[in-house]
């Protein structure tokens, strides 16, 4: 009887370790879990360079939630490719997907609105597989390439002579923003005329191709007076036309027509 009432005890024993073996696993993943949820927010809420380090030490995770921060927008992409958005729309987060600005997508009526926070530590080689499943399941949205005629401005040199006192002298290639009150610029440095076609695609909403043949390297500063303006639209086309008017300065100029190139065409699932 005692021997039995022994075996008993140890028996017991081994389950009251295994019990508590089992919580201290689980405090564990939830400790584990709220320092992973802790540094997604610190990202979120610095989407800056600040932030690199830690985007490249999370855990392999893809996170897409209903915004946080609707007042802000920004983004991050490390040299791995692991990237993080604020705020982003659903044609921001299809960018990120196939790789297409929205200026060179169809999409079909009747997309989600509002932002979301978007983060993607994947590894490389399951990294756009994996979202574009997600978006696929989240908002029923599946994308492919295709040629399409399409209405875009040429970028084309009207004076090449005029363009020649733009040459770089070297240097570090550079293409940032800056601005004060509401002078804004875009300063190119030691940069090819390709290099010009994004900014002025995204506030005319119109792809823009380099038709210049020109592979030598120049120095550029844009500039433009940002304003109140009653709507984005305004701003976006007013901008626009600074641009424009801009960029005849250093003889460079767009010219509307409409050709085939490849764009996304965006469709609901089925």
């Amino acid at each position: 009887m005692a021997w039995t009432k022994a075996k008993t005890a140890i028996v017991a024993g081994v389950v009251v370790l295994f019990a508590a073996g089992t919580t201290t696993v689980v405090t564990t993943k939830i400790i584990q879990k709220d320092s992973a949820d802790a540094l997604y927010e610190k990202m979120w809420a610095h989407p800056n360079s600040d932030s690199m380090d830690d985007l490249e030490k999370a855990p392999p995770v893809l996170k897409i939630r209903p915004t946080h921060y609707p007042n802000r927008a920004g983004g991050i992409n490390t040299s791995t490719g692991r990237s993080m958005y604020v705020n982003a729309s659903v044609l921001g987060l299809m960018s990120f997907a196939y790789g297409f600005v929205d200026t060179r997508m169809i999409v079909p009526d009747g997309l989600p609105s509002g932002g979301f926070d978007y983060l993607n530590s994947l590894p490389t080689n399951t990294r756009i597989s994996a979202l574009q499943a997600e978006i696929k399941q989240r908002f029923g949205l599946t994308a492919h390439p295709e040629m399409r005629a399409t209405d875009v401005l040429l970028l084309k040199v009207s004076d090449p002579t005029k363009l020649q006192l733009h040459l770089t002298n070297g240097g570090r290639f550079a293409n940032y923003g800056t601005g004060e009150g509401n002078i804004q610029k875009r300063i190119y440095r030691n940069v090819n005329l390709s290099a010009m076609c994004s900014e002025p695609e995204a506030y005319l909403k119109k792809p823009v191709i380099d038709e210049t043949g020109m592979t030598a390297h120049y120095n550029f500063d844009i500039q433009w007076t940002e304003q109140n303006w009653s709507s984005s639209v305004e701003r976006l086309a007013t901008v626009g036309k600074a641009w424009i008017n801009q960029l005849s300065v250093f003889a460079v100029e767009l010219v509307p027509t409409s050709i085939p190139i490849e764009m996304l065409v965006v469709e609901k699932a089925k």
